[in-house]
């Protein structure tokens, strides 16, 4: 099982690293701004296999061998799109210039891993508190989820009955489908792993938070930044719970930068 839920995660991250490369400026260098690809990374990938977990659903009752086979398709054609991409720009380095020794800079790296564990921590303890979401958790995402995951590609018939109609079917699929092909992969509709989806997305958007202002400003802003994310009680609190506003507020912010 947590083999499943790890697959499921790392997966769907390289997958979104793949695409944000291959259709990264050709005139940036991809090792420059790595650490912001990767970031994004994380909530496209998770958009991109929710879409073809969602497809695969309706045409199959066994999705994740139809959605694994169409992620492997897509990340074979991004990896050539990258590779394409990298011999016609500089080639890739991961090496960069060492930079001297900066003593605020190290302060406020210090105690931004510590508001990274202590949020880290509360965010584990609000799943404990809440281990199946918040109202809009087990009312809506994790209900759409398990028909999606138990029902077969009859799923759509189930969630639209009429006496179902508070649980707002007409709602975005992105979360539901990525929590549903986690389970999939997993064997498992255990609500740990609806939990690590959702942190997911928090994850993502205080890394592209830092990357972005980071290659926009300055290192030392970037850290400032992250710092005013992870110290927001209700952000940390409910990245767990499956909230809409976390991934919504990290595509807001990825279009953005």
């Amino acid at each position: 099982m947590t083999l499943g839920v790890i697959l499921a995660v790392v997966s769907a991250w390289l997958i979104g690293v793949l695409a944000a490369g291959a259709f990264w400026p050709p005139a940036r260098r991809l090792a420059a701004d790595f650490f912001l690809i990767l970031s994004l990374g994380l909530g496209v990938g998770l958009g991109l296999t929710s879409a073809l977990f969602f497809a695969a659903s309706l045409l199959s009752r066994r999705p994740v061998l139809v959605s694994a086979g169409l992620e492997l398709l897509l990340g074979a054609a991004l990896g050539l799109a990258l590779w394409r991409r990298q011999r016609e720009s500089a080639p890739f380095s991961m090496g960069c210039a060492p930079r001297p020794a900066d003593w605020p800079f190290m302060l406020i790296a210090s105690v931004f891993a510590q508001a990274v564990l202590v949020s880290a921590v509360t965010t584990f303890r609000a799943w404990e508190a809440e281990p199946y979401g918040s109202w809009d958790a087990w009312a809506i995402w994790n209900m759409h989820a398990r028909f999606i995951f138990r029902a077969g590609e009859g799923w759509p018939r189930v969630i639209l009955q009429p006496q179902l109609g508070w649980i707002h079917a007409d709602y975005p699929l992105l979360v539901p489908a990525s929590v549903a092909r986690a389970w999939s992969l997993a064997g498992t509709d255990a609500g740990f792993i609806a939990g690590v989806v959702s942190s997911m997305f928090g994850v993502a958007t205080v890394g592209l938070l830092v990357g972005a202002v980071s290659r926009l400003r300055h290192r030392m802003a970037a850290l400032v930044g992250g710092l005013v994310l992870l110290g927001t009680p209700s952000f940390v609190k409910i990245s767990s719970n499956e909230h809409a506003d976390v991934p919504l507020g990290f595509f807001i912010l990825a279009t953005l930068v």
